[in-house]
């Protein structure tokens, strides 16, 4: 869609309007799965996120290893194949993308790891995925905004959960060996969901805020660092 608005594209210039499309927030998600236990939709919305359509996918009426074992260890299966998807199209400039999303989802968060990891400057490429909102860089809510003190994250927990537990298994599941692994998958799972459980509570707590439940003046929900959130306010007049 963005190609089609650049400059000498055919529909350059002729856009009277821009949205940009969210996925749903954990609330929202949460709707789609009605007959699941709160517990159950904390763990489904860790692996799939918000996207309407994976949320589609998921059969309430079975449990989350019947579901993993069905949608993401066979070959071929549902999300393995969009996994292989998103990086085909999302992130196709050359190698260095993919091998940042992995590194990023593998916790070299920090631009130094970054360049270590990828053997070059990651500048760019990092550029590239935040524009194209699959990444993100967070700051320390009590940092001066222009402190260098910057992580990146993954922005989406499906593209987050196939590039770090799921891959971890990814010859078995070629290999036809789902059944075996699925338990080992969803041993990975506590780890891999304390980032998305976090970033949930702060997607809550700016409902909240947005509602004036949380004080009179929010100014910002944000991490304190990689495993923390807290709030900043004015104070009142």
């Amino acid at each position: 869609m963005e190609a089609l608005r650049e400059y000498r594209a055919p529909l350059y210039g002729r856009f009277d309007l821009t949205l940009l499309v969210h996925p749903f927030r954990p609330h929202e998600a949460a709707q789609m799965l009605p007959r699941l236990s709160p517990a159950d939709r904390a763990v489904v919305y860790g692996i799939l996120g918000g996207i309407p359509l994976y949320l589609s996918w998921w059969n309430q009426e079975l449990t989350v290893r019947q579901n993993l074992l069905r949608l993401a260890c066979q070959p071929g299966s549902r999300l393995q194949s969009e996994g292989h998807l998103i990086l085909a199209t999302e992130a196709d400039h050359g190698d260095l993308p993919g091998a940042a999303l992995s590194a990023i989802a593998n916790r070299a968060t920090r631009f130094s790891e970054l360049s270590d990891a990828l053997g070059a400057d990651p500048t760019r490429t990092l550029d590239r995925l935040t524009e194209l909102r699959l990444i993100e860089r967070l700051s320390p809510v009590t940092e001066d905004p222009r402190s260098k003190n910057r992580i990146y994250r993954i922005t989406d927990d499906f593209l987050a959960f196939y590039l770090s537990p799921l891959s971890r298994y990814q010859p078995e599941v070629e290999r036809g060996l789902g059944e075996t692994i699925v338990d080992a998958l969803l041993d990975h799972l506590d780890d891999h969901m304390g980032t998305s459980y976090e970033d949930a509570f702060r997607h809550h707590q700016r409902r909240l805020a947005g509602e004036g439940e949380l004080g009179p003046k929010v100014v910002a929900i944000a991490p304190v660092g990689p495993a923390t959130a807290t709030t900043r306010s004015t104070p009142s007049s």
